[in-house]
C-alpha cells in the first residue's frame, strides 16, 4: 500500500526476493520476484492487480502506458 492508500499486488510469481516483507516500501525498478507460469496460464507473465483507496479495482493498463512514456521523454541535462 502507498502512501495514498493505493494497493498493489503481484500474482503469478514463483520465487519472491528475500528481503521484503509486508509493509516495506519499493521503488520503480527495484526486483520483487520472479514472474512465472502459476494457475491457469499457458506463459510466464506478471498479473497486476491495483486497489484504490476506496476498494475499487483499477485497470493498469494505462498507468503502465503513461509510465513507459514518461520513461521515454529525453531527460534535459
Amino acid at each position: 500500500r502507498d502512501s495514498q492508500g493505493y494497493e498493489f499486488h503481484y500474482y503469478h510469481m514463483v520465487k519472491k526476493t528475500g528481503f521484503l516483507k509486508p509493509g516495506d516500501n519499493v521503488a520503480m525498478g527495484e526486483l520483487l520476484g520472479y514472474v512465472g507460469n502459476t494457475g491457469n496460464s499457458s506463459v510466464n507473465h506478471l498479473h497486476i492487480g491495483i486497489i484504490s483507496p476506496k476498494d475499487m479495482y483499477i485497470n493498469p493498463y494505462s498507468l503502465m502506458m503513461a509510465a513507459q512514456k514518461r520513461d521515454e521523454t529525453p531527460k534535459v541535462k
